[in-house]
């Protein structure tokens, strides 16, 4: 089973986040907040190119649970759920020992260090999860603030993907790929 121990954090600007498993009874705010963050920049996934129902969020959020090497955590401020941290395990034997994940924070709660508290808690069970060696992302080559978080927690560049992501407007942008080792 993969799930982590409540944490609390405390934010920046004042007050404390919650860093815990997902459950289901989170999928209701999860598709909430992803209506909210698709439209903005940095999404891979474009408004209207996905809507999961209630029901498939909430097999998504069990099957994080259940399986081992998945996880999904979320970030809570007053009972509400404002940050989402979800990762995979490499599906085949040779790709077994690494894994990626995507996250998002909903804007009005970033920069208050929930994104750390979320990567921090990630690494954590990295460690502690049998097997895992290494922890991958792709981020936009262009979101500095990402860039930084990802390089405060040692993730270095291991490639760049040039003109991977065809924007609304015609244009491109380069996908950086990241990662961490976390075994000695």
């Amino acid at each position: 089973m993969s799930v982590v121990e409540p944490r609390a954090f405390s934010s920046k600007g004042g007050g404390t986040v919650t860093i815990r498993s997902a459950v289901e009874a989170d999928a209701e705010q999860i598709l909430r907040n992803l209506e909210d963050i698709l439209p903005e920049p940095y999404n891979v996934t474009a408004p209207g190119e996905i809507a999961p129902s209630f029901e498939e969020e909430h097999a998504w959020i069990a099957a994080h649970r259940e399986e081992p090497g998945r996880l999904a955590i979320v970030a809570e401020v007053d009972g509400r759920v404002v940050g989402l941290l979800d990762f995979q395990r490499g599906p085949r034997r040779r790709l077994h020992h690494r894994g990626a994940f995507g996250m998002s924070v909903t804007s009005p709660f970033r920069r208050r260090g929930i994104g750390d508290a979320l990567v921090t808690t990630l690494l954590d069970w990295a460690r502690a999860e049998p097997g895992i060696v290494k922890v991958c992302l792709a981020v936009y080559a262009d979101n500095e603030a990402a860039r930084r978080l990802y390089e405060k927690h040692g993730f270095v560049v291991e490639g760049r993907r040039l003109r991977e992501i065809r924007l609304d407007d015609g244009t491109y942008a380069d996908d950086v790929l990241m990662c961490r080792f976390v075994d000695p």
